[in-house]
């Protein structure tokens, strides 16, 4: 009986410990697709969820678990309060402008309107006079009428004139308002490279343009290991340090993205043998021995990645080029397993400057 209950008791620390791992992949997966449906929420949404991830591995008891399941729900609902406002706000932009460009139709309308009818007054008049045999009655009525007309085209000029400087003042405000949320929605809020949705764009106007291009697929070496370490702060840390790495190591022509996670892309405008030259540049500059800083003080930690490059055959989709680049960055990651914390580390100098590539980072 007593094997039989310690057989039970570790049967339900298994279930347990699979039933957290399960709801800290859920709630992973959560704030990566959170955050790719409304960027501008991505940040804070993840750091909430992590946070809850970093909960979940310290249960020990049912009131716990039924607290963390409050917490996640109410996480849960306040991300779709503010996404569904967000969405909100971004329809009432669009209706103020079609308002405003509704109005605007509607004052010309009206300005046109009351011109006509003071136009069919004077030609109704003009044929009163015409009708008349006293020339000087007929002479006094086109000159007044010719002064009236001369009046009505002031009048017309001056109205359209300020109403013209009002919708271009109107439509300036808009077109920058409408470049604050491009650029927001181009960049990457935790590494300031270039987001998702901008690294799709950039790929679709190199293929509208039939450009030769390749894309590259680079994949963090065992990071889930960092942030289990040593936090998702230290993490991000680490993501930030390796972007700039990369933005400096490639040529101002060229794409540096997140595409999400650890994940990052690399849209290199050259062929296939001139983007390897490159990432044989990548991988002894950026690759090697990072200092984090970890709470009061720092950490060294090797950072290496997986990478898989493919050149666009002028054909293919984006979805297509994806994924060749992406068998590629597996294969690559299953060739050369590299373990971030066992590998000694290799302390990386100044790269050498190529010609269209700026110098290294000096360490």
């Amino acid at each position: 009986m007593i094997s039989l209950r310690k057989h039970i008791e570790a049967y339900d620390r298994q279930l347990a410990d699979a039933l957290r791992s399960a709801c800290r992949a859920v709630l992973l997966s959560a704030a990566k697709s959170g955050g790719q449906a409304v960027p501008s929420l991505a940040a804070e949404f993840s750091r909430s969820l992590n946070a809850l991830r970093e909960k979940l591995g310290t249960l020990t008891t049912p009131s716990e678990v039924e607290s963390i399941q409050t917490d996640i729900e109410t996480e849960f609902a306040a991300w779709g309060e503010n996404a569904a406002k967000s969405s909100l706000e971004n329809l009432n932009q669009i209706k103020e402008v079609m308002m405003t460009v509704a109005s605007s139709a509607a004052a010309i309308a009206d300005r046109d309107h009351r011109y006509t009818d003071r136009f069919k007054d004077l030609a109704s008049r003009l044929q009163t006079a015409a009708r008349v045999n006293d020339l000087e009655k007929m002479r006094r009525s086109v000159v007044d009428s010719a002064s009236e007309i001369k009046t009505c085209v002031a009048q017309m000029a001056e109205e359209s004139e300020h109403s013209l400087e009002q919708l271009k003042s109107q439509v300036s405000r808009y077109r920058a308002e409408l470049r604050e949320f491009q650029k927001r929605d181009a960049t990457d809020s935790l590494t300031g490279l270039a987001s998702r949705q901008e690294i799709d764009a950039q790929i679709e106007d190199r293929m509208v343009w039939s450009s030769t291009f390749c894309l590259a697929i680079l994949d963090l070496n065992e990071f889930k290991g960092i942030n289990d370490r040593y936090g998702h702060g230290t993490g991000d840390d680490v993501l930030k340090q390796f972007a700039k790495e990369l933005r400096f190591l490639l040529r101002s022509s060229d794409v540096v993205g997140r595409w999400g996670g650890d994940e990052f892309v690399l849209i290199i405008d050259s062929t296939l043998v001139e983007a390897g030259n490159l990432l044989r540049r990548v991988r002894e500059w950026a690759f090697g021995e990072y200092q984090i800083a970890h709470g009061s003080g720092t950490i060294l930690t090797i950072v290496t990645a997986a990478i898989g490059v493919a050149e666009w055959d002028g054909k293919e989709s984006a979805r297509d080029l994806f994924n060749r680049a992406d068998q590629l960055m597996y294969v690559d990651k299953r060739s050369a397993p590299v373990s971030n914390f066992s590998r000694s580390a290799r302390s990386r100098g100044s790269a050498p400057a190529l010609e269209g590539v700026g110098a290294g980072p000096s360490r």
